[in-house]
């Protein structure tokens, strides 16, 4: 989040892109809430001391200046229409406003609830109020801080004659914390478990509440080796009903150091798309060594039949760290399936920067006469730049030799690029198709 932007979603995970320098990624940054779909309803009067500040026009809403601490309510004791929400503190305009998040593909968006429409889920009348910091509480009520004071803004950002006017702490000794409730549901007070309690956590991980089950995590992944405790959490794994505490035990289980190709295996198979996404991810540690060839071809198998983009993303990238023989058709697959999420082709091109030719060969027998063009250019690029003559010729070969007969245009532009390549390197390609290295692996 910044000051005018409540929530910001990052798509792609940049250590990946580093891989392969010779492919841009697209922008990641996307905004999930903006200034201009999430219009302020303050019931106070604004006390802004920033000199840039400009209130609306009669009878318009406010707009976001001090967007912070922009947090998902993470349990479902205030009721499950808040399970999907995010909140936001607005302190310059007294307010807590609250949005509802729904996923477009990889995307996230959001909308102001109906239910709130004209007002917002939290607000005062007094100008002094200035909601921050908020946080589930482990016994599922919300939580969060007013500092309380008449000044919000920093010094710089106000008049310097105003600023000697003004006592900027002033009301430094009334800060407060709130905790919202229902006055008709008891909470669930949390008695912290001895650490040795290890067995408590194990049931912990089941629990609706987001920060018991975080805080039963970290014990877990803190606490002694068990043979019993592994077990355990390898049952949650496979076995329980909610994907929340499967997902939690299988992250244990591999913080622990115990995780087997046999669960990832398993996992893989999982109904929720977030259990075989974070199996994906995981199946990293397993990219070399015993277990490496198995894994390997079951992410084959999840590349042809995977749906959901957000396990297609993590799979694109997750390729890039095996070197067998199933990445390159695996990664072709993606793209053919793929071709028009730019997000989505970005984590795969990620993943080409030592076979790229390869995957371009299986690329093109997938697309026959239609390959994407911005997929093509990109897997040409990355080859090209690898200047490695073998390669080079090979895709020389590749686009002089059409699986489906005569050449189409882009052929011709392959072509064009591969020679002019070539040229900037003192050759040229009757040269390097006609050397005996060439000739050797004809």
């Amino acid at each position: 989040a910044n000051n005018s932007n409540p929530m910001f979603q990052y798509v792609l995970t940049d250590h990946y892109h580093a891989r392969n320098p010779h492919v841009a990624p697209p922008g990641s940054r996307h905004a999930v809430a903006s200034l201009e779909n999430s219009p302020l309803y303050p019931s106070s009067r604004i006390m802004s001391h920033w000199e840039g500040y400009r209130p609306p026009a009669p009878g318009q809403p406010s707009r976001f200046t001090s967007a912070c601490s922009t947090m998902m309510y993470r349990d479902d004791l205030l009721g499950s229409e808040l399970g999907a929400s995010i909140l936001v503190s607005e302190p310059v305009h007294n307010l807590i406003h609250r949005r509802h998040i729904h996923m477009d593909g990889l995307l996230m968006n959001s909308s102001k609830p109906e239910s709130e429409d004209g007002t917002e889920f939290l607000r005062s009348t007094d100008s002094w109020f200035r909601p921050t910091t908020i946080r589930t509480g482990p016994d599922g009520a919300i939580y969060f801080a007013d500092i309380y004071r008449i000044v919000i803004e920093h010094p710089e950002w106000i008049n310097d004659q105003k600023e000697k006017e003004l006592n900027l702490r002033e009301g430094s000794d009334k800060g407060r914390i709130y905790r919202v409730v229902r006055d008709d549901t008891p909470l669930r007070p949390y008695s912290f478990p001895a650490h040795s309690d290890q067995n408590q956590f194990v049931r912990d991980l089941t629990s609706k509440n987001g920060w018991v089950r975080d805080y039963a995590h970290m014990q877990l992944v803190w606490g002694k080796n068990s043979p019993a405790i592994d077990q355990a959490l390898e049952t949650i794994t496979l076995g329980n009903k909610s994907p929340r505490a499967r997902l939690h035990a299988l992250s244990a289980i591999s913080g622990r150091g115990v995780l087997s190709a046999s669960i990832l295996l398993k996992s893989f198979k999982d109904q929720h798309s977030e259990i075989r996404r974070l199996a994906v991810r995981l199946s990293e540690g397993f990219s070399s060594g015993e277990g490496a060839s198995e894994i390997s071809k079951a992410l084959n198998q999840l590349s042809r039949t995977e749906q959901t983009p957000q396990v297609l993303l993590q799979l694109a990238y997750s390729l890039g760290e095996f070197n067998t023989a199933e990445v390159a058709p695996s990664l072709a697959n993606i793209l053919h399936r793929q071709g028009a999420n730019q997000y989505i082709v970005s984590a795969a091109l990620s993943s080409t920067s030592t076979n790229s030719t390869d995957v371009l060969r299986h690329y093109q027998k997938l697309a026959a006469d239609t390959p994407a063009t911005t997929v093509f250019e990109a897997l040409l690029a990355t080859t090209l730049a690898t200047d490695d003559q073998q390669s080079i010729s090979k895709l020389a070969q590749q686009i002089l030799s059409p699986a489906a007969g005569s050449p189409n245009t882009w052929h011709f532009t392959a072509l064009n690029s591969v020679q002019r390549l070539l040229q900037q390197r003192g050759t040229n390609l009757a040269k390097v198709l006609s050397s005996p290295a060439q000739q050797a692996t004809l």
